[in-house]
């Protein structure tokens, strides 16, 4: 098959699929090449058009976590083993800056005539002399999040960082974006405590927590997949990973972000399952494996962090829609000794807080108009 032409596919897609094909060819993690991927006219009943994407098939059938909880032990420690290598062989991919990656026009034409000389060849070889001296091109970096405040019409531009501060920055300005725009149906209560969090995070804070004490031009950025969540990765029965999918949006992040998934570490929002700990299978493969190469210590070394408040402020912080309920479970209890019905509702009768009533009023009075 000729190497896909991705001249005419939008930015965002043609960075999907070199992401993706990036990591088939610079790691071993098993996953499915994209053939094709756009819009088209699907349907014989519309003129509209369809979202489609065409890639390989895998056996398989998603991960859950109720499996993960009660498979046996080997099972259960086999995985984790493969998911601290998985994590392993990312953390070996070091990128300049922090962005979405694209294709570098000179390695592109390179492949291209080795396609044409050695056409039994892969389209992407493995890594090369040319990937070392060129490498990937980084674009201002795409995400879900901002996806959603430009289709409710607000401007939310790309972003290539070139230090920790600036992405976590980046990120911050971002959350203030997403938690103040008006929403439907938007009470008193929830709107005090969404500003309240916002409030009590505040950038300042974050650097302070991460230790970030001023711009450091060496800092190295990561690629993490964007949203490992459970049923992104496919296994067999004995819990054997297949393959892993869901790649969009990916991008490369500093070592503050490069975190492990929320659901092991107990951070997970989206599930009845999300307060089962499956951290120490994981810390414990982790730790078994810290010696068998320089990103295994890293990552031990790394992941091993008494500070329970580092965790979610930078699940939050990489999402900002998990803001409420992770700062109410993990971090709210270790700022204040009383129910949050009582601190939260006082703060914002204080006098040094009046600014702040001022935009919860706009934020209400919007949000009504918008209802």
């Amino acid at each position: 098959m000729p190497p896909p032409d991705l001249s005419g596919f939008p930015l965002n897609q043609r960075s999907v699929m070199f992401g993706t094909r990036y990591v088939r060819d610079h790691t071993n993690i098993p996953v499915p090449r994209v053939y094709g991927y756009g819009r088209y006219r699907l349907r014989r009943d519309t003129s509209a058009h369809q979202v489609f994407i065409v890639l390989d098939y895998i056996d398989g059938q998603p991960l859950t976590k109720k499996s993960f909880g009660i498979v046996q032990n080997a099972a259960g420690a086999n995985f984790s083993g493969k998911a601290v290598d998985l994590y392993s062989q990312l953390q070996r991919l070091k990128f300049p800056r922090g962005g979405s990656l694209m294709p570098h026009e000179t390695v592109g034409a390179w492949y291209r005539l080795r396609k044409f000389i050695f056409p039994e060849e892969e389209y992407l070889a493995p890594q090369s002399s040319m990937d070392l001296e060129f490498g990937p091109r980084i674009v201002g970096a795409f995400s879900m999040r901002k996806n959603e405040l430009q289709v409710d019409g607000y401007t939310a531009p790309r972003f290539i960082a070139a230090t920790a501060k600036e992405f976590l920055e980046e990120q911050y300005r971002l959350l203030q974006a997403m938690w103040r725009i008006p929403s439907e149906e938007l009470g008193r209560q929830e709107a005090e405590r969404e500003e309240f969090a916002l409030h009590a995070l505040s950038f300042e804070e974050a650097q302070k927590t991460f230790g970030l004490k001023a711009d450091s031009p060496g800092d190295s950025f990561y690629l993490p997949h964007p949203d490992l969540r459970v049923d992104n990765i496919i296994v067999d029965d004995k819990l054997h990973i297949q393959g892993v999918i869901d790649w969009e949006f990916s991008v490369t992040v500093p070592q503050h972000a490069f975190l492990p998934p929320s659901w092991i570490t107990g951070h997970d929002t989206g599930s009845i399952y999300s307060k089962v700990d499956f951290s120490s299978e994981f810390m414990s493969a982790l730790s078994s494996m810290r010696q068998q190469s320089p990103s295994h210590s890293q990552l031990a070394e790394a992941w091993d962090s008494k500070d329970d408040s580092r965790l979610p402020m930078a699940y939050i912080f990489l999402d900002p829609s998990h803001l409420v309920l992770l700062f109410y479970r993990c971090i709210y209890p270790r700022l204040y000794n009383k129910p949050r019905d009582e601190v939260v509702p006082s703060f914002f009768h204080e006098a040094e807080n009046k600014e702040l009533l001022v935009g919860l009023e706009t934020r209400l009075l919007a949000s009504e108009r918008y209802t």
